[in-house]
């Protein structure tokens, strides 16, 4: 800033003080005169020329004082929209200035977090893209090869066995498609979604009842516990079944592998002993609070990798297992849950299972949205 700049910015104080000292000498003229003593100019001028001079000073050490923090300015005005310029504005004078300064640098913290995960779910997402035509490929060529074989079936039963694996691949298909599209979804999530009273013990069944065919297959019994018929929460359906179905396709694939050395075991016991293993869904509520926890008897997962199950790719000792985990399902599960203000937690012990838990709140951000909505 120039100091005929910093002048101009000035110039109400400067027009206030020199009327002020005009007011001033004019009052002590008036008082003379009416003292009929004699009146010289001389020393009203005098004292004019020593205030302005006095001004002057004032103003041109102000502006001498300051004039470090204005070319700091200057340079992060220049800087052709680096934002990191501000962090290097680090002479304020005056509370105002400090004030200012503060102000910049929270802004520019607050750009940078931003940016910083704007770029981490651009490279997710990217990620995602890469690793989904990769998984997309393999089922397609496993039900190209088995097209082919089916030129060769001889008899009812193989051709079952044979639909029934193209089933499987055309499943896991749909599945991580759908995973795909709601991970591109979840980015506009503020305009697709609905809050309202969903009964998610509904919802469970449905999320069970699409995976009948699994359930029979690898001989799992699913189960609901609930002391009541109905648990009413605030949430959006379609999201709360997204997250559902991450959680229970998870349990089936951990349950499957546990129980597949097992089967020949389990061939004398009743309709529900049918199972080697169970998959139970618990919902209960406690005062303000409904939990609903989806409990599985599986491999379970490793102490060191529960803190990172619900990281982005990231699939731990157990994807060794299970070469189709993505790594992504959990991940957009706790991504979904926080913005609908609930949440989720996991617990395991290897060789017994996991039990996923969704904790929601009734006096949760989603409630308040119930209230404007109604």
């Amino acid at each position: 800033m120039k100091f005929c700049d910093y002048l101009l910015d000035r110039i109400g104080f400067i027009l206030l003080y020199l009327i002020g000292i005009c007011v001033a000498l004019l009052a002590v003229w008036l008082d003379v005169a009416a003292a009929s003593a004699s009146i010289t100019y001389e020393p009203f001028l005098y004292g004019l020329l020593l205030s302005g001079v006095l001004l002057a000073g004032y103003l041109m050490g102000d502006y001498l004082r300051r004039r470090p923090f204005y070319a700091q300015i200057e340079r992060a005005r220049d800087s052709k929209g680096d934002i990191l310029a501000i962090e290097s504005i680090t002479r304020p004078v005056s509370k105002e200035e400090e004030m200012l300064t503060n102000l910049m640098r929270s802004m520019s913290q607050t750009y940078h977090a931003r940016l910083l995960d704007f770029e981490r779910e651009e490279e997710v997402r990217q990620h995602l893209s890469d690793r989904w035509v990769h998984y997309m490929k393999t089922p397609i060529s496993v039900i190209d090869l088995m097209v082919q074989k089916s030129e060769h079936v001889d008899s009812v039963e193989d051709a079952k066995d044979l639909f029934h694996s193209i089933d499987e691949e055309n499943q896991r298909l749909a599945q991580r498609l759908e995973l795909f599209l709601n991970s591109v979804r979840i980015d506009k999530f503020e305009q697709d979604f609905r809050i309202e009273s969903v009964d998610i013990l509904e919802v469970s069944r449905e999320v069970l009842n699409s995976h009948k065919k699994e359930f029979i297959h690898y001989s799992i019994f699913p189960k609901i516990e609930c002391n009541e018929s109905h648990l009413l929460v605030p949430t959006d359906r379609k999201w709360i079944k997204f997250v559902m179905e991450q959680a229970i396709s998870n349990a089936i694939k951990y349950t499957k592998v546990a129980i597949s050395p097992q089967k020949e075991d389990a061939k004398d016991e009743t309709d529900e002993g049918k199972s080697s293993r169970v998959i139970k869904v618990v919902a209960k509520k406690v005062e303000d609070v409904a939990f609903l926890t989806i409990e599985d008897q599986g491999i379970g997962i490793p102490p060191e990798d529960i803190p990172r199950v619900f990281e982005p790719f990231f699939t731990g000792s157990n994807g060794r297992l299970l070469p189709e985990s993505t790594g992504m399902g959990l991940y957009l599960a706790r991504k979904v849950i926080g913005k609908l203000g609930h949440s989720i937690s996991i617990q395991s012990e290897v060789g017994r299972g996991t039990a996923v838990t969704i904790r929601f709140a009734y006096d949760s951000v989603t409630e308040g949205v119930i209230e404007r909505c109604s």
